[in-house]
């Protein structure tokens, strides 16, 4: 896990999924995500890599709809500071 802050892009996926979740209650496919974001799923696949490198999402490639968002510490590097706040990853 990296404290490398997550690009523009990879922060639209990062929203994308978390939109998602909201809405639907499970996390997009790959497909899914291509399909919003016009790109091929092999560029969303290696998007997702880098996240989970980064320490933005758990996900295990193996199992369709396998993303778990992980807390950020901050939107483009900006840390964040919430005195008492608990965070819970969305699985």
């Amino acid at each position: 896990m990296s404290a490398a802050p997550l690009t523009a892009r990879q922060l639209q996926v990062h929203d994308f999924i978390s939109e998602h979740l909201r809405r639907a209650g499970y996390p997009p496919t790959i497909r899914e995500m291509a399909a919003h974001f016009g790109v091929t799923p092999r560029a969303i696949h290696c998007r997702l890599i880098l996240m989970k490198k980064k320490g933005a999402i758990a996900w295990d490639s193996r199992i369709s709809r396998g993303i778990t968002l992980l807390p950020l510490a901050g939107r483009l590097g900006t840390p964040v500071s919430l005195p008492g706040a608990l965070f819970f990853p969305v699985t």
